[in-house]
């Protein structure tokens, strides 16, 4: 048996290099009534100014797993921290395996003998690739098939491929107004605002009291 769990550890090792990090932050909720984020990936931007700090995004989930049918992990391997101890395992090594950070933290405090005897059963999975999270529960998918070397990269090619059209803006066509080079356009949500858009002419200003008539009439008819 021992022979075994050295093998797999050993196995381990060999697929530090093999994978990028995904490290989830606030995993280790504890009530959903809190309605607070989790599961959060934190992502270095690109979109910056030289010379400036890095732009940290996080990429958080809003429903609780509670409300998920997730199925018993039974695939992949799964350890305690009474095991990882007895191998020698490392916070740093656990870090570079993809395991959350609040499960590297309460590794940490069980191995300075900070947490109470029955948190030896703390499990860390580790997750097979694209896998990740607390249980393996979540997947990358890659639609660019573009190998990635980082979490960082993989987000940045999913933006460079999924890139926002500008066609799916709210244009207003019912009125001749210039906003500018394509693709600016007159939003309806611009017009009668008290603010003049348009590059030749007040017309989305114009006539806007007619619609105030218009909405003291639907008033008085309530």
């Amino acid at each position: 048996m021992i022979a075994i769990k050295t093998f797999i550890c050993f196995a381990l090792l060999q697929t530090i290099d093999s994978k990028f990090q995904i490290n989830l932050h606030l995993t280790d909720w504890q009530n959903e009534n809190d309605d607070l984020r989790h599961d959060c990936l934190y992502v270095v931007t690109p979109f910056q100014q030289e010379g400036t700090a890095d732009i940290v995004t996080a990429y958080c989930m809003g429903v609780w797993p509670s409300k998920w049918k997730i199925k018993e992990n039974d695939i992949d391997e799964k350890f305690t921290f009474e095991d990882l101890s007895k191998q020698g395992i490392t916070t740093e090594q656990l870090y570079r395996w993809s395991a959350p950070i609040d499960t590297i933290e309460n590794y940490q405090l069980y191995l300075n003998k900070q947490l109470r005897s029955d948190n030896m059963s703390m499990i860390f999975y580790n997750c097979t690739f694209p896998y990740f999270g607390p249980k393996c529960e979540y997947m990358l998918n890659n639609h660019s098939n573009v190998r990635h070397s980082s979490l960082d990269e993989f987000v940045h090619s999913y933006y460079y491929y999924n890139r926002y059209m500008p066609s799916t803006l709210t244009c207003y066509n019912h009125l001749q107004c210039n906003r500018g080079p394509s693709p600016a356009c007159l939003d309806w949500t611009e017009i009668c605002d008290g603010k003049i858009d348009c590059l030749d002419g007040e017309q989305d200003e114009e006539n806007c009291w007619l619609l105030e008539v218009n909405r003291g009439n639907e008033n008085i008819d309530r």
